[in-house]
């Protein structure tokens, strides 16, 4: 049986979900491997069965930095068209399977990047409140009266000796708002070089109703459109992100709920992240986003683990890969076969 244990998880329209939280005409993003687009798409069911090492033999453990996968020797993988790579042409990914890369060290698994295709082509919010709902969620925060009673208004704020240009994007939404009627206001800049913005609760009171507590909810980012994604994730990597040297983005973050949230955007966008813990900062945790899109079946480093427990997969009716996370690592794997029909 092609299958991945149960701490594997995929992502829905509503956010990540272990496989007892998905049935079948769920939806899951899907990487299609002929025109390698990224959308939605319908499951048509879940296979799920007991898997026990004593007697259906260990499963595969990879141990890559980029991904933490623990699977059948059945279950599908994307694996780059060796030719296409040659000639440099888009041909359609080729498929294998986890029994079959065993001891190929130099096989190309394609575990990230795809055409973003799973937004909309219309959204309920303008371009410029998408960018202040990526800097609401990095660098302002929402005021809390001393006493009983509660407030809308909402503060956000840079540095202007450190981050003159953020400080100006700051500034240039500041403007577009006030001209549409709203307050928001640059306050006198401290001796730290802060400068403050007090956004009323007209703004405000919407801007909390969108973003609860700070989060990212799973059905605003599924509501955007693409270029209003781009514009989010990169409102993030600035307030609370910066880029690689050697390329790719960080994304720095101490809420969870945040993080799966990220891991989201950067999925549909055709970006594979991978969470880890920040040695230097403790309970800091360090999101990379890769460029790369694949790697060499021998970098997973695999290993033979005994496992007791449930492993399952998921059937879209024709050969389709599905977003995992496992391990707070994401990346394509392959659907099941489609089961064969009953007699009529």
């Amino acid at each position: 049986m092609a299958g991945v244990d149960a701490a594997t998880e995929t992502l829905t329209p509503l956010g990540w979900r272990t496989h007892e939280q998905i049935q079948a005409g769920d939806h899951v993003l899907a990487l299609d491997p002929a025109d390698k687009r990224i959308h939605w798409r319908k499951i048509g069911h879940v296979h799920r069965r007991h898997w026990e090492s004593a007697s259906d033999g260990p499963l595969t453990a990879w141990h890559h930095r980029a991904v933490k996968a623990l699977s059948t020797p059945g279950q599908p993988w994307l694996q780059l068209n060796e030719l296409g790579r040659k000639l440099g042409d888009d041909r359609p990914h080729d498929w294998t399977t986890t029994a079959a890369l065993a001891g190929r060290d130099w096989v190309r698994i394609v575990f990230g990047g795809g055409t973003p295709s799973a937004f909309p082509d219309s959204s309920p919010y303008s371009d410029e409140f998408v960018e202040l709902l990526g800097w609401i969620i990095t660098e302002g925060c929402y005021p809390r009266p001393r006493h009983e009673g509660s407030w809308n208004h909402v503060q956000v704020s840079q540095s202007e000796r450190v981050n003159p240009e953020k400080t100006q994007m700051l500034r240039r939404l500041a403007d577009h708002f006030r001209e549409q009627g709203y307050t928001f206001n640059e306050h006198r800049q401290a001796p730290t070089g802060v400068v403050p913005f007090y956004i009323g609760a007209d703004l405000g009171a919407r801007i909390r109703q969108t973003l609860p507590d700070k989060q990212l909810p799973p059905a605003l980012i599924s509501s955007l459109t693409l270029s209003q994604a781009e514009i989010l994730y990169r409102s993030l990597i600035l307030g609370d992100g910066n880029q690689h040297v050697g390329g790719g983005d960080y994304f720095i973050q101490v809420d969870q709920g945040r993080i799966d949230s990220f891991q989201m955007l950067a999925a549909m966008l055709g970006f594979r992240t991978a969470q880890k813990t920040w040695a230097a900062l403790k309970g800091v945790f360090r999101i990379t986003v890769y460029t790369r899109d694949s790697g060499t079946s021998g970098s997973t480093k695999p290993t033979r683990k005994d496992y007791d427990g449930t492993v399952w997969q998921i059937e879209f009716g024709r050969p389709t890969a599905w977003l995992a996370r496992r391990d707070r690592t994401t990346f394509w794997t392959g659907a099941a076969p489609r089961s064969p029909r009953p007699p009529e």
